[in-house]
């Protein structure tokens, strides 16, 4: 590796980091309105909902069947981190044994 790539790489990881403090530095002065506070509470859900609808709607299958275990799940257990990993085992199980 040349000494370019590891100053690129170190700048890149250290503007990283600032951007990320940064962030916290600034939002630790910041005044929440309960309205501000309840939009990112529910922030992370709707990302990832969007991310993962398009997937779903043009997938197959197996990930129909991946977004019913995960809505079974959050309806059953409210855990998100399990209903993401469930959704994921279930398109692996699917895709090996349907194909």
């Amino acid at each position: 590796m040349t000494n370019e790539t590891v100053l690129t790489i170190g700048l890149m990881a250290a503007a990283t980091i600032a951007t990320r403090l940064g962030g916290l530095w600034l939002m630790s002065r910041v005044v929440m309105s309960p309205f501000v506070k309840r939009w990112f509470k529910n922030l992370p859900g709707s990302l990832i909902t969007a991310i993962v609808t398009p997937t779903v709607v043009s997938g197959g299958l197996a990930e129909m069947i991946a977004a019913v275990a995960v809505i079974l799940t959050m309806i059953k257990t409210k855990n998100l981190l399990l209903a993401m990993s469930v959704g994921v085992g279930m398109v692996v199980l699917t895709k090996n044994f349907l194909t």
